[in-house]
């Protein structure tokens, strides 16, 4: 439903966002989305076929919001890339601004982006994503190690697969670029984002990461969510190895790092990551049975380091919450693990 007129001068700016059984999240929403909108801005709503409350939530918020532009569309093929190329398609702005319904933006959401518009060389532009305010020991643990916020404005021209990609929670892309690279990839349900940027680069455009244009995000409260979204990550990974190289090894570790092309073979292997670590930490035991204690030593460590980087975020952590934020660190590094290892045979790749 269009609830003003055509508007006779352009739109700059397309807000589209995807929707799915988000009537937890939505409200708040689409409440800041009307506080942040600027003048000749248009929302699109695309409802992916919901089945709780989302389709009144969006109904009640036109009909009380006459004086924005909002068209609430429906998608049937089921996934978020479906949804935000229909959205896509209908949108009048020259720039795309996309976010999900489960991010709280800002009031200077759009206006922050509007000065970075008129470069021609840029196919996109990352907003930051900070957490919203996290209401149980779950969402702490994603605050502090999921969606990372920008600390420093660059441009990129490309990706070594570890940088240079950035989600579309808060993602404004060029609507002629989105087009001449055919949008979001539908048959992927982890990783569409990442694949968006690549093909941006491929086109020979930049994408700028800016500091502001902030949104909150409202993250998963369920060790279930969590597990679920670190695995689909995971699974991405091997995708992007093989498909947008033509080969490549990467080797990370705490004491030493590889990244070269290796045309024909794919290879990642991580070793920073906390599984990987706890798990070497128990192999000295294996032949001194003293030396056990070291996995015990990390997970202390560990406890610390969760402490300092809710401290440089700024997300109280107290000290009954770090064991367990820890051990919700180690199982989502696992289930990322997972992900990784098991999609590497899908790929015919070998991501650890």
């Amino acid at each position: 439903m269009d609830t003003t007129a055509d508007r006779v001068s352009p739109i700059p700016v397309s807000i589209v966002m995807a929707i799915y059984n988000a009537e937890e999240t939505l409200p708040r929403c689409l409440s800041a989305l009307a506080d942040s909108t600027a003048p000749g801005t248009e929302i699109i709503l695309v409802d992916n076929g919901s089945t709780d409350a989302s389709i009144s939530i969006c109904e009640d918020f036109i009909g009380n919001h006459p004086e924005l532009r909002v068209l609430l569309r429906h998608e049937k093929t089921p996934g978020p890339s479906a949804a935000r190329n229909k959205g896509a398609k209908i949108a009048k702005g020259t720039w795309l601004i996309f976010t999900d319904a489960d991010c709280v933006p800002d009031k200077k959401w759009i206006s922050d982006f509007l000065p970075h518009l008129s470069d021609s060389t840029l196919g996109a532009i990352a907003g930051c994503i900070q957490p919203y305010s996290p209401s149980n020991v779950v969402q702490k643990a994603l605050s502090l190690f999921t969606l990372p916020p920008i600390e420093q404005e660059c441009l990129s021209s490309g990706s070594n697969l570890r940088s240079g990609f950035y989600p579309t929670a808060n993602l404004a892309v060029r609507k002629d670029v989105f087009h001449l690279v055919g949008g979001f990839n539908s048959n992927l349900r982890y990783g569409e984002d990442h694949e968006l940027c690549m093909k941006i680069y491929q086109a020979q455009y930049r994408i700028k990461a800016i500091v502001t244009a902030v949104v909150e995000h409202i993250h998963r409260s369920t060790v279930h969510g969590l597990l679920k979204q670190a695995f689909g990550f995971g699974s991405s990974h091997p995708f992007e190895l093989r498909h947008f190289t033509p080969g490549r090894t990467i080797f990370s570790s705490p004491l030493f790092e590889f990244d070269k092309p290796t045309p024909g073979k794919w290879l990642w292997i991580d070793l920073n990551q906390a599984d990987k670590k706890i798990l070497i930490s128990f192999l000295p035991g294996m032949f001194w049975p003293p030396f056990f204690l070291l996995p015990i030593c990390y997970f202390i460590y560990l406890c610390f380091f969760v402490r300092n980087v809710g401290r440089k975020r700024k997300i109280e952590t107290r000290i009954l919450e770090l064991p367990a934020i820890a051990l919700l660190l180690l199982l989502k590094s696992i289930a990322l693990g997972a992900g990784r290892f098991l999609y590497s045979f899908k790929h015919k790749v070998l991501c650890l």
